[in-house]
């Protein structure tokens, strides 16, 4: 996910792998992407992630840290972020990570039963004994580490579960995602994969009205941080938050054949690619009049937006939320009733 920052920081995550029919970004297109990157602004993130971006090998990885310092220009920083679930890491990965000053991601739905009802290997066995192995492992060594929980129809009667097996880990940070399915050409949601609405909306606030209470513990749930910063007039930190000034400006992602979009969640979907670093340079990507016609677009909120008592706090809320429902972007955020629901509860909250 690439993003361009009102900062002037750039966030880049490349897709090695997006399900089992993707394949992996060739070397000489991601030195390519990486030189063109660390032109364009004084920062930047770079951010792996897939599918699994281990698979792609530890000397891939090796030599696209080689290629960052080889191209950074003098004054320009440089930042390296992974979202894993884990199962591969190993002594030198963590070595490797360490070595690098790597931010780790972990893809981990909570407990064991939790987990293991979709994130499982070829042959159906559950992946959480070696992920959770990873994740003490690398605690010990001293990682800062993340989690990202995918909202599965699993979760939804677990949240107190869910909420006490991440506030007794090593996470020090943790966000939920609503799952949400795909089908057709235009892979819009498909209503039986998809978590609703009033699920994804029972689900949050359960878990606000625990987190609400462990305030002091060292796990932060990025969700309701950001909820609560635009609640008292502070610029959030997910891009979900502020989407029609992010996505596609601060937010790109470049797909491993070289296929750029505004967020990695558009991965395959033909109409909405801004074009393709493998015969375009970025800056000709970024300066095209499709790329001005997609920025118009994901700009553009819908008229029921403009009379929301929430607009100023969700900007309309995920781009690709609002996708789900509408391709044009013309329609509201699919999820745009649970999060009103969770608004108006942590704003109650604050109120009291």
């Amino acid at each position: 996910m690439l993003k361009l920052s009102r900062e002037c920081n750039l966030h880049c995550t490349y897709c090695y792998t997006k399900g089992r029919d993707r394949g992996r970004m060739n070397a000489s297109l991601l030195f390519k992407s990486i030189s063109e990157i660390l032109q364009t602004v004084s920062h930047v993130d770079i951010i792996y992630h897939g599918g699994e971006p281990l698979l792609a090998g530890r000397q891939l990885f090796e030599l696209a840290v080689e290629s960052e310092q080889e191209n950074l220009p003098s004054g320009h920083t440089v930042s390296n972020f992974i979202q894993t679930n884990a199962t591969l890491v190993n002594d030198e990965w963590i070595n490797f990570f360490i070595q690098n000053d790597f931010h780790i991601g972990v893809s981990l739905d909570g407990p064991r039963e939790v987990n293991d009802a979709n994130r499982v290997y070829p042959d159906g066995g559950g992946t959480f004994e070696d992920t959770y192995t990873a994740v003490k492992a690398m605690n010990e060594r001293g990682l800062d580490l993340a989690a990202l929980a995918v909202v599965t129809p699993q979760s939804i009667l677990k949240a107190r579960q869910i909420y006490n097996f991440f506030l007794g880990s090593p996470f020090l940070e943790l966000d939920f995602l609503p799952c949400t399915g795909r089908q057709g050409s235009e892979w819009t949601y498909n209503e039986q994969e998809t978590l609703s609405p009033e699920s994804f909306g029972d689900f949050m606030i359960k878990i606000f009205d625990q987190w609400k209470t462990n305030r002091n513990h060292k796990l932060t749930i990025r969700f309701f941080n950001d909820v609560i910063r635009t609640l008292i007039g502070l610029s959030p930190t997910l891009c979900n938050f502020s989407a029609t000034k992010t996505c596609g400006r601060q937010a790109l992602t470049i797909d491993c054949d070289g296929e750029v979009y505004i967020c990695d969640n558009f991965i395959g979907i033909k109409d909405m690619s801004l074009g393709n670093i493998a015969n375009s340079k970025l800056e000709a990507i970024l300066s095209s009049d499709r790329y001005k016609v997609m920025m118009s677009k994901v700009s553009s909120l819908p008229s029921e937006c403009a009379h929301c008592c929430w607009l100023e706090n969700c900007d309309g809320d995920c781009t690709y939320h609002r996708f789900l429902r509408s391709s044009t972007l013309e329609d509201v955020s699919y999820y745009c009733q649970a999060k009103k629901r969770i608004f108006e509860r942590i704003y109650s909250w604050l109120s009291t």
